[in-house]
């Protein structure tokens, strides 16, 4: 009887032993990016990176970037030679244009503005005056008649206080010819024409001259000679 009873609780121990030592096993599975689980890595099906990324493994992802393009003025220079630059420093540097002096006559001429009209023709004194030596009347002629008119004058001359007369340089390489000109109707011609050997300072001086064939037309303005 205590035989037995040793026996019995010796199997007990050792089968408490058995028990006591048996180890506990630890599974790992794996989750996929789909969400799914699986025994490996390898057993996860590729799936393309989503905007919703799974709960884990969120750093596979791709980072989504922008790019933005920003356009950039971009400022050239034209010179004044016509080329075109990138930069206002290599134009090639403009000469100062040269100051043209004027005459004595631009300096010194009178301004007149006086017209008159015989005929079919508007005849305005516009300047006189001394150019050098030479006497000049600048003046505009027009043909307010509806044809076309020859303007013929004649008997171009200055006289000054003293009656002395001073005729005009015929010459047909003046504006408006001292000997004829063909005017359409409305147009208008400006010229000048040239006196010589007049003195300065002689008083105020007739200038006249007329047109016209048989029935003369006289025009006369009174031009300072200084």
């Amino acid at each position: 009887m205590k035989k037995t009873s040793i026996l019995l609780l010796l199997s007990i121990i050792l089968l408490g032993v058995f028990l006591s030592g048996c180890t506990t096993e630890t599974i790992t599975k794996y989750q996929c990016q789909d969400g799914s689980f699986k025994d490996s890595q390898e057993s996860c099906s590729e799936v393309s990176c989503q905007t919703d990324c799974p709960e884990l493994n969120c750093d596979s992802c791709l980072v989504k970037t922008e790019t933005k393009t920003i356009e950039k003025e971009v400022i050239k220079y034209q010179c004044s030679d016509g080329t075109i630059k990138d930069k206002l420093a290599d134009c090639p540097a403009v000469e100062e244009p040269e100051v043209e002096e004027l005459s004595d006559y631009e300096t010194s001429k009178h301004l007149i503005n006086k017209k008159q009209t015989r005929d079919t023709f508007e005849f305005t004194v516009k300047y006189a005056g001394f150019d050098g030596a030479d006497y000049k009347v600048e003046f505009e002629v027009k043909n307010i008649g509806s044809d076309s008119e020859y303007f013929q004058p004649s008997a171009i001359a200055i006289l000054d206080s003293d009656k002395n007369q001073y005729d005009v340089g015929y010459s047909s390489n003046y504006p408006v010819s001292t000997m004829s000109n063909t005017i359409l109707s409305g147009v208008t011609k400006k010229g000048f024409w040239i006196f010589e050997d007049i003195p300065k300072n002689s008083g105020i001086g007739d200038f006249t001259f007329q047109i016209g064939f048989m029935d003369k037309e006289t025009f006369s303005f009174d031009v300072p000679l200084n």
